[in-house]
């Protein structure tokens, strides 16, 4: 089972917060005030994808787990906590300082839940009427 950390440090790479040698930068602090609380919401968000990968009926399901600490387990599949939160996460945390870089990984975000639903997406096999 991930953490939550895990996640936050995949964005704290991907929005350049770390130096050479895997140290945080010293602003960090201020992304970690508040990211438990935005992986929180980012579970609820993709909960949707989770019930379409596992084919369960969103109806039926509710997510009531609040995220207090980074060192919390999250539950969500691998393929959507390693290849698809990371990007919304890094978008949320650099929003105020850097609007268009937020929106690069916002797009990132949008197009690796996008490949997921697609990966899963299942067809239904029928006859075809030829109508001529």
């Amino acid at each position: 089972m991930r953490k939550a950390r895990e996640i936050f440090d995949m964005a704290l790479a991907l929005i350049n917060e770390r130096d050479s040698s895997g140290a945080y930068h010293s602003d960090v602090e201020d992304f970690e005030k508040n990211a438990a609380s935005m992986i929180t919401l980012l579970n609820q968000r993709l909960l949707y994808l989770q019930c379409h990968i596992t084919g369960r009926d969103i109806s039926n399901t509710t997510w009531d787990r609040t995220i207090t600490s980074l060192d919390d387990p999250l539950t969500l599949n691998d393929k959507i906590l390693l290849h698809v939160m990371p990007y919304a996460l890094a978008s949320m945390l650099i929003l105020e300082e850097d609007s268009q870089r937020s929106a690069y990984f916002y797009s990132l975000f949008k197009d690796a839940e996008e490949k997921v639903m697609r990966e899963h997406k299942k067809g239904k096999r029928k006859s075809i009427t030829n109508v001529y």
